[in-house]
């Protein structure tokens, strides 16, 4: 039982950390190329143009603290939550884009027009990403986490 728990602990860790940088890579350069990626966002033909460039502000910013609260292991489920949220979101655009055949600049790690196309592979990515996201929201291991720490300081008062 331990040796479980001990494993179970690991791989939270492990999955907070590789979902965590992962989020904060993809934000990068969204957040320092808005209008490129308010193009590509217009591109996906889902969202109404003027919602393309609040989204374009928005959204790295998003991705930024999801995946900075995933590493750090503050209010880890919440950010878990969000990250999963996301990959349903872009797997679902991704995946319309697919089925329509709009063969566009997915946008998703880099605003080069050289980039990776949105296709099967980035769907069957995002899903990948999708299953230990959504493992961090169900999962219990906390051992290494803020969320314990703050948990514990605060049951002692």
């Amino acid at each position: 039982m331990n040796m479980e728990k001990n494993m179970r602990d690991i791989v939270h860790l492990f999955a907070r950390i590789i979902l965590g940088v992962i989020f904060i890579y993809a934000s990068y350069d969204k957040l320092f190329n808005p209008q490129e990626f308010a193009r590509i966002i217009f591109n996906y033909r889902i969202l109404p143009f003027t919602l393309c460039r609040p989204v374009a502000y928005i959204l790295p910013w998003v991705e930024l603290t999801a995946g900075l609260l995933l590493i750090a292991g503050l209010f880890t489920r919440l950010g878990a939550v969000i990250i999963s949220g996301l990959l349903a979101a872009y797997t679902v655009g991704q995946l319309a884009c697919v089925i329509r055949g709009i063969d566009i600049q997915c946008g998703c790690f880099s605003m080069n027009p050289e980039s990776t196309r949105v296709g099967l592979y980035t769907v069957f990515r995002d899903i990948a990403l999708l299953i230990p996201s959504l493992w961090l929201v169900f999962a219990k291991g906390r051992r290494w986490t803020l969320d314990r720490c703050l948990e514990e300081k605060l049951s002692n008062r």
